[in-house]
């Protein structure tokens, strides 16, 4: 994580940990008035010096911490005002004040009633410290070191007024003093700690979520550019090719001499892979941009394998290969688009027949699913071919992925046929796979989901 990073979220986790703790000053100053004027009341009774000292004492305290709650106040309506790291620790110096003062108040009371009502009251006295102790630390941990000081201005002062009382229980009660300040200190310090810890992680995780999702935005903004760069170009690039195979057919079909046809089928042939590349780029490029969308009409599965199969015989037959076809028994009629499924089905057989010297290809169509309305078809094409590597093979189902670097020199091809494939059969409800040996053979398939024509009647 870069270092601007690391120091935004510890000034970020500074200042949740502040808000934490302005949220709960308020209730706190309710909670410690109320205390307050318990012990104001029980002074009333048990001090001899009159009423004036005990409720001017309760008195300043209300009145002094006021400022310092009106303040809090404002932050907890509006913690953008503590937005910047000024700002924050003005608001800190404002809080630590604010402890101070609570805490004073009370170091006043101990000397002066303590000192002065007895033993009992010394006793009461020490309880209501430590109540107010235990409780403070969940509401002032957040934020150091005021919990420390609120506890020392609570405890320490019980000390020296038991010492100089001087009976065995106000001893008791000033050793009692010393472990209780010792022990909500350490638990404090732990509870602290744990409490920045988990502060810091969960920004950290928002930072990171943030994080990945604008590398996501910028992602998806790079791919929709790229498939559209990607449809203009090819759409500018197929008219003029179509015309170059145009103008090849036109010419070989006149009197042209035996050298000049080769050259001329050498042409057609070379344009017409090119407009089997740039037809790859477009279905894509229309199947990432999510424009490319499936046409529902009749079909039959057996017309489907005549057409793949018509259109990659020649090859077949002048490399020796044999077609085999074996399939369920299927409807005769189905529902689905029958053009791309023809040219999943193709992209797979063109493979087969291209990577295959001697044996042949087999084209296996099975009813894996049947259902009332659709019907699930497994279609799979196996042929005796070179194979592929098993770490190699992961990769054959992404675009622009091939074998290796050796399979593009001698077989050619763009590695889009696969990738194609895998698209059409995803929308088409399905999915991919294969295996393959290197020297025994391949196997690829691909399922799809097809309506019955009666369900959509």
């Amino acid at each position: 994580m870069p270092a601007e990073n690391l120091i935004s979220i510890e000034t970020e986790t500074r200042r949740q940990l502040f808000l934490l703790l302005c949220r709960n000053s308020v209730s706190s100053y309710v909670l410690n008035l109320i205390i307050s004027c318990g012990v104001a009341f029980v002074a009333l009774q048990m001090w001899q010096g009159g009423v004036l000292h005990p409720l001017a004492w309760l008195g300043g305290v209300g009145v002094l911490n006021l400022p310092f709650v009106f303040s809090i106040r404002r932050i907890v309506r509006n913690p953008t005002i503590v937005a910047g790291d000024a700002a924050l620790t003005r608001a800190e110096r404002i809080q630590f004040a604010s402890t101070a003062v609570m805490g004073f108040g009370w170091t006043v009371a101990i000397f002066t009633y303590a000192s002065t009502g007895g033993l009992e009251f010394r006793l009461l006295l020490a309880a209501i410290i430590a109540g107010m102790g235990a409780g403070a630390v969940p509401k002032l941990v957040g934020a150091s070191p005021h919990i420390e000081i609120f506890i020392g201005l609570l405890s320490v002062p019980v000390i020296p007024v038991c010492v100089m009382a001087g009976s065995s229980m106000d001893y008791v009660i000033a050793v009692g003093a010393v472990l209780y300040m010792y022990g909500v200190l350490e638990s404090a310090r732990h509870l602290r700690a744990a409490l920045v810890t988990s502060t810091r992680l969960g920004l950290e995780r928002l930072s990171l979520l943030a994080s990945t999702r604008e590398a996501l935005a910028r992602s998806e903004n790079a791919s929709k550019v790229k498939s559209e760069f990607l449809a203009n170009m090819s759409h500018e690039i197929r008219t003029p090719i179509n015309s170059i195979v145009g103008i090849a057919q036109v010419m070989l079909r006149g009197d042209v001499s035996p050298g000049q046809a080769r050259q001329l089928k050498r042409i057609d042939a070379a344009a017409e892979h090119l407009l089997g590349v740039i037809s790859g780029i477009l279905d894509l490029s229309r199947i990432e941009a999510g424009k490319m969308h499936l046409d529902t009409t009749e079909l039959s599965i057996d017309e489907i394998i005549e057409r793949v199969l018509d259109l990659v015989s020649r090859d077949a037959v002048g490399k020796g290969l044999a077609l085999q076809v074996d399939r369920d028994p299927l409807p005769r009629h189905l529902l689905g688009d029958g053009v791309r499924l023809t040219q999943a089905l193709l992209n797979y057989v063109n493979n087969a027949v291209k990577f295959t010297h001697r044996g042949g290809v087999t084209i296996r169509v099975r009813r894996k699913a049947d259902t009332e309305r659709r019907i699930l078809l497994h279609f799979e094409v196996e042929d005796t071919g070179v194979g592929v590597a098993p770490e190699q093979f992961s990769r054959l189902f992404s675009a622009f992925e091939q074998a290796d670097a050796s399979t593009t020199r001698e077989y050619g091809g763009s590695g889009l046929g696969l990738a194609i494939t895998r698209h059409l059969a995803e929308l088409m409800g399905g999915e991919v796979g294969g295996h393959s040996e290197p020297g025994v053979g391949s196997r690829f398939w691909f399922t799809a989901w097809l309506d019955k024509p009666h369900a959509a009647s």
